[in-house]
């Protein structure tokens, strides 16, 4: 296993990790409960669609704007850890 061979090659001194800055804990369980919400909404309009066409209208932008909020989140995420991992 030639791969395994030059990993064992590299000296630590020369390596060089960044660690990004993170997110406290209270940011972190924000966003999973907005996406767990935008989650368990947009389910209930299956529900509300029954009652009410303005509570199934309600629920859904609540859930597309809870949708949104949690996925500009995560692109924000993943476009960070792509651009550290570019650095390293």
């Amino acid at each position: 296993m030639p791969e395994f061979e030059s990993l064992s090659k590299i000296n630590p001194q020369n390596v060089h990790f960044e660690v990004p800055r993170g997110y406290g804990v209270s940011v972190i369980k924000l966003y999973f409960w907005v996406g767990l919400v935008s989650a368990v909404l947009l389910r209930i309009i299956i529900i509300a669609d029954h009652y009410s066409a303005f509570y199934t209208k309600v629920i859904w932008y609540l859930g597309v704007a809870g949708y949104i909020w949690f996925f500009m989140h995560r692109y924000h995420n993943s476009k960070a850890q792509i651009q550290c991992n570019r650095r390293s």
